[in-house]
């Protein structure tokens, strides 16, 4: 290969040179937490306060108040797909405690309004789905939480709508904790991320996040 088709082919692969790279569907999305580079390669607008714990899932402190610590993919830049695409993980919530520790999966819009978004919340007692996914479409569902039946959690889309469901071993969702219509055009670009905070006096936990879309 000639220098310039070398120069060529880094352009079109690295998006240098202001060529447009297609924006990867958010199920590439892969972590098992083996290594912290991953916090800087993947996850690059994480809070300082996000750690891996050296057997596979990342520690997110339930130390401050909202919006607390959080394992975070870059805000800036292409983002991800969610059209036609997922997001799965394995989650441990923080302990109820006084019932204020939140942990959270969320799938947020980086195109305005920057407001859109879909998640899925637990205080160790009660899981639910908050959100606004586009034209004023509001989810919100409520179930008991169970450690067992909804260890882990996915957001998708498919066909024009957008599912928060729940499942016992990250193969078969079978509980849909709530879906809606959805704008497809913020879901063109989005980040994801995992939070932990509380809203009263009830810090000094961590939610731990593994198996991301594995």
């Amino acid at each position: 290969m000639s220098a310039q088709a070398s120069a060529a082919a880094y352009a079109i692969a690295s998006g240098a040179g202001g060529v447009k790279l297609p924006t990867p569907l958010l199920q590439t999305l892969t972590d098992d937490f083996a290594s912290s580079v991953d916090k800087t390669t993947k996850w690059g607008s994480s809070t300082a306060g996000v750690a891996w714990d050296g057997v596979g899932q990342a520690l997110v402190p339930c130390i401050t108040p909202f919006p607390g610590n959080f394992l975070r993919t870059p805000v800036a830049g292409t983002g991800y797909k969610l059209t036609g695409s997922k997001i799965h993980a394995k989650p441990t919530v923080t302990p109820f405690g006084a019932g204020t520790r939140i942990s959270q999966m969320v799938v947020h819009s980086v195109l305005a309004p920057t407001t859109n978004s879909i998640g899925i919340s637990c205080d160790g007692t009660n899981i639910s789905v908050f959100g606004q996914t586009g034209g004023g479409t509001i989810l919100s569902a409520t179930l008991a939480y169970s450690a067992v039946n909804h260890a882990w959690w996915r957001i998708r889309e498919a066909g024009g709508s957008v599912f928060a469901e729940l499942g016992a071993d990250g193969v078969t969702f079978g509980v849909t904790l709530a879906s809606g219509a959805v704008s497809a055009i913020w879901m063109d670009r989005v980040y994801a991320e995992f939070n932990s905070y509380y809203t009263g006096v009830d810090g000094g936990a961590n939610m731990l996040v593994d198996n991301v879309n594995l």
